[in-house]
């Protein structure tokens, strides 16, 4: 099969994130090259189809719901257990930025439901329980698939076990969180679908009741 030069520069993108990630999960630029070079692959159209195929997902989708966000430091403000409050609270205690994703232009219901995805992916791990070390995020990757079949989480927990093999480092925390991501990935709702903005003032716990969520139960390492 011959393979033109974007498609092979989308090929070499891709391998690019896949080692970098491998070498160091916690360099966030290294997904926006995994990103970038799936953007270019049939399989990225295929999780698309998959999405616009749920009735809430597309409606998201063709509205394009894009609200306006308050600062950390009015959403921080909320009482605490609020999702505003623990949103607002895990970024500012990890010293995150809110927008360190890259913007980009939304041309269609793909180029929108991987913004979204993107702008809620701290909200994710609020709801989820799965925080922000090496096992929270293969969790949070294995929850994301279960969810939108996403090629990106495949490639993510791949690379992400391949990085615990590199420091020789217990496979176990790791493998259980990816399997309790798997569990608890079946929501009422898919969760690129809430619409969350819309949510600050309620409850975490209250709101894992309402989609159907368990917090995951996981062994925290490499944060």
């Amino acid at each position: 099969m011959e393979i033109n030069n974007e498609y092979r520069i989308a090929l070499l993108e891709t391998l690019k994130g896949f080692v970098h990630f491998a070498e160091n999960p916690d360099d966030t630029t290294s997904v926006f090259e995994l990103q970038k070079g799936l953007s270019h692959h049939p399989i990225s159209m295929k999780c698309v189809e998959f999405m616009m195929s749920k009735p809430e997902i597309r409606q998201i989708a063709e509205e394009k719901y894009q609200p306006q966000r308050p600062s950390l430091d009015v959403l921080v403000k909320y009482p605490e257990g609020t999702l505003a409050h623990a949103y607002a609270k895990s970024l500012l205690d990890a010293n995150f930025d809110p927008n360190f994703f890259e913007i980009i232009e939304v041309v269609g219901p793909g180029t929108y439901l991987d913004l979204r995805v993107r702008q809620t992916h701290d909200i994710w791990h609020v709801m989820t329980g799965f925080s922000t070390d090496l096992a929270g995020e293969l969790g949070l990757q294995a929850f994301q698939l279960t969810q939108i079949y996403t090629p990106l989480s495949v490639l993510l927990m791949s690379s992400g076990l391949l990085h615990g093999i590199s420091i020789g480092a217990d496979l176990d925390p790791l493998l259980h969180a990816i399997e309790e991501g798997f569990k608890i990935g079946k929501t009422k709702i898919p969760f690129v679908a809430v619409k969350w903005e819309e949510y600050w003032d309620r409850q975490v716990t209250s709101l894992r009741e309402e989609f159907g969520l368990r917090a995951a139960q996981y062994t925290r390492v490499y944060e």
